[in-house]
Order: C-alpha cells, then structure tokens, then sequence
C-alpha cells in the first residue's frame, strides 16, 4: 500500500525544436493578422492618425518658425511615438482580442505558451511599424524637407529597433495588467505608452524635466535610442541637451582647436552681421535672447572658444579665460540662466588677456564693471547671485549656444544687430561673398535705392491682387 501511495516520478518533457517554435509563433502572428484585418479600426492605426500626427507637428513647427534642426527633434519625436504606439497594440491585442470576445479561457487550453503570443503578435507589429514609419518619413520629406534616410541606414535600423523593443516592453505590461486586473486595467494600460515616451523626451530635451524625473528617465532605453539618432538626424540637439552629461574628465579640456586665418578674422571685423545674415542659412543665426547687455557695445569677430559648464555651475569658464588665446570669442552654453557664469574680475582679466569677448547662453553679473572697461559682453541677461565652481564641464567641444551648433573655431561675430555663427570650412566662402555684397550695397545711392525699391513692392502687390 506504502508503494501504492508513493508519487510516481515525473517524467521531463522533450525540448521543442526549433521547428515547432517558429510554427507556433508564426501561428499566433498570422492569427493576430486576422483579427486586426477584422478590426475596423486598422486602417485609421496604421494610416489615418500617424499622417494626422506628421502633418499637424510639422505644421506647427512652421507656425513657430522652428529651425531645420529643431524641427527634426520634433519630427523624430512624432516618428518614435507612432511607431511605439501601433507596434505595441499588436502585443496587446494577443490578450485584448480574447478578452473582448470573452474566450480567454481557451486560450490557455492551447499548447502555446506566453512567449510564441508576444514575440508572434510582436511581429506583426514591427511590420506595421515599418509601414507607419515609411508612411511618415515620406509625408515628413515631401511636406517639411525632413530626410529620416540621410541618418544612415545603421542609425536608422538602431533607432527603429529601439522603438519595437520598447513597444514588446509595453505591450506585456499591458497584457499582464489586463490578465491581473480584468478590463478595468485597459484604460490605465493605454496610458503606459504615453507616459514611458514622456519619461523619453520625445518632443522636448529630458533636461527640462525635474531632476527627480530625469533619473527615471535615465532608466528608459528609449531616452538613448532616441539621442542616438537626434544626433545624426538633428546635430548638436538630442534629448539630453543642456543636461549635466559631460565628457570624462580627462577628455574634458582640449587646448588646441582649428582657427581661421588672421585674414578672415580680419575680415568678418569689418562687416556688420546684417551683410553676413544675407548670406549664410537662418540656422547660423543665434536667438534674439541672447543679446547686447548695454546700448552701443560695438562689434566683436573672432574664433570660438567653447566652453559648456553643468547647472548651477562656472567653474570651465573660469578656467577658459586662462587658456583662450588673444582675440578668441568665449561662448558658452551655461548650465542654467538663474546663476551667473562670471562677474567683473573674470570679464576684466579676460579682457586683460586679449580675449575679444563673451557670448553666453546662460547669465553675468557686476554688469557695471564690465561696461565701464569696454569688455564686450552678449548674454541672455544679468543675475546678482553666483554660480559654483564644482564642475563638471567641457572646454572646446561642440556645443549649442542660442539655438545654434557652435564647434571650436568656428568664426563668430556679434553686433548690436545679433550674432552669426559662420562654420570654419565656409569663412573664407562667406567671407568673399558678404563682401561683395556689402560693397555693392555700398554703391547704391538712397534715391536709387529707393526707385528700385518701389519698383518691387508695386509689382509685388500687383501680382498678389492688392494692385490693379
């Protein structure tokens, strides 16, 4: 009776082959193929609200008059939610479609298991993914001159699988959420993709969130697919743009930097930055908030010295005004605008020192002092309190400074006007263009001016319907 009573032992089930594997999960995909060719809503999925997304997003960065690279960041953005969005209701949908048909439990009655429903339903959506996101890249060329393609096919295949590795995420949370809790987890489950892709910084720089939110952000790979690609498709403007991401601190300082030649300088110093507006993209063209801090401050023109310093933060500007050589323009993308990045005493031995003057995207105090040196100085404004000197920070790196990608040694010149960025390997090129620009405007008379002038805007306005 005892060995009657014993368990019998149990037996380990033969291992699958590779065969039976891919036959189940294609199974589950062409299953879920089905359902959605069922589903009413497919349509509008796949075209109808990505294009509306495309269109609307685009449109709005024409409203605001965004520049090319800030209209990529926006564009990328919409791209990645699309396609998140469409590929991870395919995995939802291998929980969803039983339980809105009310047949979960025969689901679980079949032999597949859990992994052939999510990497089967999974499929299906990365390939409705690539559908929305072809859909899109054309719009986004064809309406608003953005090439999703020119990031390079390596880029592009990383951002993309990014994008379907984080909707396989979402979709089992969603699932599980949905088996857990029954159909009053479906909203809350919707509402997860939103929330990881806000976390992401999918049309803003993660920068801009509070700091306790930006180390949950840390934690979302999509953050960093998404920056992988912003920096091939939009330069210099990623999601963690501004943030206190610095280079390693060995790597951190680079005194020496390509400059233009004496000539060029020379140059650029005589020409206002309205006869180098007329020739160089809008792209070159810093930011009215980053301005003259007094009337009448004059003209400066020299190479780059970059500087970037963490929130909070000016000790790399205070080491830049020891290693600028004469005549360098320091310009610096500041950590924040609420602490000021240098006082008097800095701004006079970097004038003592030759260098030609600051242009800061961030704040300066003892305003005072400086003007009554004639130490020229362009910022987003003035703040009494200072900044810190803890680090870290970058010296002649690339960085961004009122809108504009600014890299070592590119010419910069600053009036009362505004400020250009002229990138080094096209100086020379604009430099010979303004000129004779310049020039020719130079021999034009007020009166000649004037009649030309006329001329236009009369034609103009006749060939709009104003005029008869």
């Amino acid at each position: 009776m005892n060995l009657l009573a014993e368990p019998l032992p149990r037996q380990p089930l033969p291992r699958e082959s590779w065969t039976v594997e891919f036959v189940r999960t294609w199974a589950f995909a062409y299953r879920n193929v089905i359902m959605a060719r069922r589903n009413v809503f497919f349509v509008f999925e796949l075209t109808f609200w990505p294009g509306v997304a495309m269109l609307s997003h685009g449109l709005l960065t024409r409203f605001l008059h965004l520049d090319a690279r800030m209209t990529a960041f926006i564009l990328v953005g919409t791209v990645a939610l699309s396609a998140v969005q469409v590929c991870q209701l395919d995995v939802a949908y291998a929980v969803l479609f039983d339980i809105w048909s009310k047949s979960m439990k025969h689901q679980f009655l079949t032999p597949i298991g859990i992994r052939h429903m999510a990497v089967g339903s999974w499929l299906v959506g990365v390939v409705r993914g690539v559908v929305v996101f072809a859909l899109m890249a054309v719009i986004g060329s064809w309406a608003f001159g953005f090439d999703f393609i020119g990031a390079g096919p390596g880029a592009l295949a990383l951002f993309l699988l990014g994008c379907f590795l984080t909707s396989l995420v979402i979709g089992v949370l969603v699932c599980s959420l949905v088996v857990l809790f029954g159909t009053r987890a479906e909203t809350s489950a919707w509402a997860a993709v939103n929330f990881v892709v806000m976390l992401s910084g999918i049309y803003y720089p993660v920068s801009v969130l509070p700091d306790w939110v930006q180390v949950i952000s840390a934690a979302v790979p999509l953050t960093y697919f998404l920056d992988a690609f912003r920096e091939r498709a939009a330069p210099g403007f990623s999601s963690n743009s501004r943030s206190d991401a610095m280079t390693e601190p060995s790597q951190a300082i680079r005194l020496t930097i390509p400059r233009p030649a004496a000539d060029i300088v020379k140059g650029f110093q005589g020409l206002a930055t309205t006869a180098i507006s007329d020739i160089i993209d809008l792209s070159c063209v810093m930011r009215y908030a980053i301005h003259p801090l007094w009337p009448d401050l004059g003209r400066i023109a020299g190479p780059a010295f970059t500087v970037r310093t963490a929130h909070h933060d000016n000790l790399m500007l205070h080491a830049a005004i020891y290693r600028a050589e004469p005549g360098d323009v320091i310009v610096v993308e500041a950590g924040d605008d609420s602490m000021a990045v240098a006082g008097g005493n800095v701004c006079a031995i970097a004038q003592k020192r030759g260098v030609a003057g600051f242009v800061v995207d961030g704040v300066i105090r003892d305003i005072g002092e400086s003007r009554a040196n004639g130490f020229p100085l362009f910022a987003r404004g003035r703040s009494p309190i200072p900044a810190a000197k803890e680090g870290p920070g970058e010296i002649n790196h690339p960085i961004r400074c009122g809108g504009v990608e600014v890299h070592p040694g590119d010419m910069v010149v600053a009036d009362d006007e505004g400020i250009v960025v002229i990138p080094l390997a096209q100086s020379g090129e604009v430099l010979k263009k303004a000129q004779a620009k310049a020039e020719a405007d130079a021999k034009v008379t007020l009166d000649a001016w004037e009649k030309n002038h006329r001329s236009k805007i009369d034609a103009s306005l006749k060939a709009k319907g104003y005029m008869a």
